[in-house]
């Protein structure tokens, strides 16, 4: 007898996000989604069959608002096999907004305007992968578009199509009346602003002078600023985590401008975190040439002082999670240890948190098998001999069959293959040598019957093999044999 539905809501205000959409096969797809009423992400079980309304690939942008289940949740991975749904358009909630004022074009050299349309991509991408991202409106946009250095820049950058993103003819949309139904609160960044920007609420607007200035242009965006009486500005406090050095001699304020990259990867992590020093220490752009070499970093962080070059692009390193950047942990401690066990549990609830780890737990075999077995993406951080152990990659490959990418010289082992593709027949690609073997197929087919594509072609000609197939997914059999498919009354 089945059990009776259990329903899952979210706090009240609240909805669960979705963090990660990943397609098992064209029906079937596992989602993740954040919690908001814990630090805890849930996996949820989607047979798009069931919900034909349902938009054919979840993103960030979409909120669940609630979902039901006819079992509890399987135990270890905690996945919830849904048979009710309710998701809604982010675009259907109110939500905070970054203004771009692009009103210094004119003020710009052409290199200068490449830097910054440059910048916007990277900042646009940023926000579209974070998990609280904001709106992003542009202003001083003329109609029709003119061919200045910037505007010609951004649109080589195709930013037109840029999704849920909008374009303003105004240039000081703040002074203009409020849209029905709305009060927008405008806040100017600028650093030369005497107030700290200490919240950000879904009327927030803030608004980012697109300005790059390779020949110092100190107090710009405050004077344009000021030229609105009753517009509230904001800095970024910085000096939290670190001291910033002016390109200008003698300069010697607070607050010193930073890249207009840096200022949204700054507003996401804060956004995320809600505290300052977290969401600076772990800022890529900080961490990134050209920022880098003009930050000094105050305890608890001065081990960042030490980093080396590495010039990688500040946008390409960013993340939700606290990767790259996490304050470094200590030395590895004894077993009985209460930051060990810290460690341990951190991983068992999320493996990807061993990235952040100090190399001697990244070789610590417990904890390297409860990582694994939370996140099969732990395998990457994994000391190099412990991702060739077989008791690692066997408990990896139960938990998740396509951990078999993740090992170079253990594809070929029969046993860590058959533990893989019964978990997930498609790992089954991913299994050297072991593609024409009867057992692997068998198994692999029987779990992902559309597996049958990464056989050998003698088996995929095999009627025993492609009826097993078929029967787990009658689409399968376009992957058999030309023979087969010209005439699969043999399969009968």
């Amino acid at each position: 007898m089945q059990d009776p539905p259990q329903s899952y809501h979210p706090p009240p205000g609240t909805h669960y996000r979705v963090a990660q959409h990943r397609k098992r096969s064209k029906k079937l797809s596992y989602v993740t989604v954040t919690d908001p009423s814990s630090p805890t992400s849930l996996e949820l079980k989607l047979d798009f069959a069931k919900f034909p309304g349902l938009p054919r690939k979840l993103s960030v942008r979409n909120r669940i608002t609630s979902f039901s289940t006819a079992t509890p949740p399987v135990p270890p991975e905690s996945l919830y096999e849904v048979s009710s749904l309710s998701v809604l358009d982010e675009s259907s909630f109110p939500n905070a907004t970054i203004l771009f004022d692009l009103a210094y074009s004119d003020q710009m050299s052409t290199a200068e305007a490449q830097s910054l349309s440059n910048q916007i991509t990277l900042s646009v991408s940023s926000n579209a992968r974070s998990a609280f991202p904001f709106f992003v409106q542009f202003s001083s946009v003329p109609f029709p578009v003119p061919s200045t250095p910037l505007f010609t820049a951004l649109s080589k950058q195709a930013w037109d199509k840029w999704p849920a993103t909008s374009h303003l003819s105004s240039e000081a949309p703040w002074a203009d009346p409020p849209p029905p139904f709305s009060t927008p609160d405008y806040i100017y960044l600028t650093s030369d602003s005497p107030n700290t920007l200490d919240s950000i609420t879904p009327s927030s607007v803030l608004i980012i002078g697109g300005l790059v200035d390779h020949t110092d242009k100190p107090g710009y965006s405050m004077s344009r600023a000021s030229l609105f009486p009753g517009l509230k500005t904001a800095r970024l406090p910085i000096e939290v985590a670190a001291k910033l050095k002016s390109r200008q001699p003698g300069d010697d304020r607070v607050g010193v401008d930073v890249t207009t990259l840096s200022v949204v990867q700054l507003l996401l992590l804060f956004r995320e975190t809600g505290d300052w020093p977290e969401a600076i220490s772990r800022c890529p752009a900080m961490h990134s040439a050209p920022l880098r070499k003009y930050v000094k970093w105050l305890p608890p962080y001065e081990h960042f002082n030490d980093e080396g070059g590495g010039g990688a692009r500040p946008g390409a390193g960013f993340s939700l999670v606290a990767k790259s950047f996490a304050p470094a942990p200590p030395p590895a401690p004894p077993p009985e240890d209460p930051e060990r066990a810290a460690a341990l549990a951190a991983v068992t609830a999320n493996g990807d948190l061993l990235m952040t780890s100090c190399s001697d737990y990244k070789a610590d075999r417990e904890i390297v098998l409860a990582a694994v077995k939370s996140s099969v993406d732990a395998l990457l951080w994994v000391d190099s001999n412990l991702r060739e152990d077989r008791e690692v990659l066997l408990t990896a490959c139960a938990a998740n069959g396509r951990a078999l990418r993740y090992t170079s010289g253990l594809r070929g082992d029969k046993e860590i293959a058959l533990v893989a593709v019964k978990e997930d027949g498609d790992a089954l690609q991913f299994c050297s040598g072991l593609r024409g073997d009867r057992d692997v197929v068998t198994a692999a087919v029987t779990q992902t019957g559309w597996s049958l594509q990464y056989a050998s072609e003698e088996l995929r000609g095999d009627v025993d093999i492609v009826r097993a197939a078929v029967a787990t997914d009658e689409g399968s059999i376009r992957c058999a044999s030309k023979a087969i498919q010209e005439d699969p009354s043999v399969l009968i």
